[in-house]
């Protein structure tokens, strides 16, 4: 974290125990964890497999596809703080 920005890396579920909940549900964590530590952004480079995963959990693509070692990514990101109610 710097700045009140936080990367994840890395993160990924078994094949054998996707569609679970179980990455929905760490990631939630994560989230949360992150808002109590004033963390606002977090962003991080999702497989274009695993976009619509990130979507589903509020997540937004920025920009176009990139590549790693022949794989696509679109880089994704959220905005941690609480939005303003409007009346």
């Amino acid at each position: 974290m710097n700045d009140g920005t936080a990367r994840l890396r890395k993160f990924a579920t078994l094949s054998q125990f996707q569609g679970q909940g179980i990455g929905s549900c760490m990631l939630n964590h994560i989230v949360t964890k992150l808002k109590q530590a004033k963390v606002s952004y977090l962003w991080f480079d999702a497989r274009v497999s695993a976009v619509g995963f990130y979507q589903h959990l509020g997540f937004s693509s920025l920009g176009a596809p990139f590549y790693k070692n022949g794989v696509a990514y679109y880089k994704m990101h959220a905005n941690l703080k609480p939005q303003p109610v409007s009346d």
